[in-house]
């Protein structure tokens, strides 16, 4: 942006300033985790959430999934709604039993 002259550099250094800092906040927090700490994931994970998942949307859907519904919305203490920068953007924090976020970018 400052290349093509749409920020100054004043402007510019004043965005970065915070993000400097909190890189070095972060960077701090993740000098503190010893190795032994670090949690390492099969890589079929992912698919295997996403395959569950799937299977999950499939069962909920319809007349046929209102027990799992109601068995769903027991575990669930509240939803937090939290709107972020742009439109349309936004995450849900699910709290209770099984705890969830989710992020949606939609418009």
């Amino acid at each position: 942006m400052f290349m093509e002259e749409v920020i100054d550099l004043d402007t510019l250094k004043a965005r970065t300033t915070p993000l400097k800092a909190r890189q070095a906040e972060l960077t701090a927090l993740l000098s503190e985790v010893a190795p032994s700490e670090t949690v390492r994931l099969h890589p079929g994970v992912a698919e295997a959430y996403r395959q569950l998942a799937e299977n999950l949307h499939l069962a909920i859907e319809g007349d046929a999934g209102e027990d799992l519904r109601q068995e769903l919305w027991q575990l669930i203490d509240r939803v937090d709604f939290i709107p972020l920068e742009g439109l349309g953007k936004f995450d849900l924090r699910v709290h209770g039993d099984v705890p969830l976020r989710i992020s949606s970018t939609r418009s």
